[in-house]
């Protein structure tokens, strides 16, 4: 995960909108202390960092501490929920 946030903040730097980062994980970080720092990162940058777990063993305690906001954290079971979710994510978006 820590990684993939990296990746975004390089993305996004620069950027004149609000960056918004969507991460869809398992909820099992590669390293817990790295990705929350990371995550830190992101959103001093200014990004809203929407976090998706999918599956069984998703710590949304823990993806929730990484999301923006608690409204940003959003589970579902597998990926056949995605697409009400991104359509949730979507009209959210378009209030920034």
């Amino acid at each position: 995960m820590s990684d993939a946030l990296i990746s975004a903040g390089r993305l996004l730097r620069g950027t004149k909108n609000t960056p918004v980062t969507i991460l869809f994980t398992d909820g099992q970080p590669d390293s817990t202390t790295s990705t929350i720092m990371e995550a830190g990162r992101l959103k001093d940058q200014g990004a809203r960092l929407v976090t998706i777990g999918i599956g069984a063993d998703v710590d949304g305690k823990y993806l929730k501490s990484l999301a923006s906001a608690p409204g940003d954290y959003y589970f579902v079971n597998d990926i056949y929920g995605l697409q009400e979710i991104f359509r949730t994510i979507m009209n959210g978006l378009k209030t920034l």
